[in-house]
């Protein structure tokens, strides 16, 4: 991944994720239940895992940007990553807005939308992916409002408090290849 891109929109920077991101905030986000209730990740992260998982995209050269507000704090409110295969040119794209004050205002359509365009149209990549639980309702709507179109359901893929969910999955394709 390029250090130096930097990704803009009208309200937010996109910025490639590095360890000096990793702070107990962020690791408290990680461990929140009502943050965590949708990943497939589960609570209980550390620093320590943190930056494991930081070397783990940089090894694997995904792309990994720090969503923050364009203001003069330029706070640190998410994470986008694109988990990129290259060889067949397509990435899964997963988004987390952490600052809970900041959730249904468009913050994540809005990284969305920009990480969307960046890996279509500058890295031009065949196919963008995302696949979330059947309920989560503003994941389903940033896939839709996104121009994404339906790639499938996996029946009973997921479970959540003991219960058993849908996955759903969408993707984007570059108009150009």
């Amino acid at each position: 991944m390029n250090d130096n891109k930097f990704l803009n929109s009208k309200r937010l920077i996109l910025k490639p994720f590095h360890r000096q991101y990793i702070t107990q905030k962020y690791v408290d986000w990680l461990n929140d239940k009502d943050i965590q209730k949708f990943t497939k990740k589960r609570p209980y992260q550390t620093i320590k895992l943190c930056i494991k998982f930081l070397d783990e995209q940089n090894l694997n050269n995904n792309i990994f940007f720090g969503v923050f507000l364009k203001n003069k704090e330029q706070e640190h409110i998410g994470n986008i990553l694109a988990d990129t295969d290259y060889i067949n040119s397509r990435s899964n794209l997963t988004i987390l807005i952490g600052e809970k004050k900041y959730w249904g205002l468009g913050y994540g359509l809005e990284a969305w939308n920009l990480m969307l365009e960046y890996l279509l149209n500058d890295l031009k990549i065949r196919k963008v992916s995302a696949g979330t639980m059947s309920f989560n309702l503003g994941m389903l709507k940033i896939m839709k409002l996104s121009g994404m179109e339906d790639d499938g359901i996996r029946i009973k893929e997921r479970m959540h408090n003991g219960k058993v969910y849908d996955e759903i999955y969408a993707a984007k394709f570059n108009e150009k290849q």
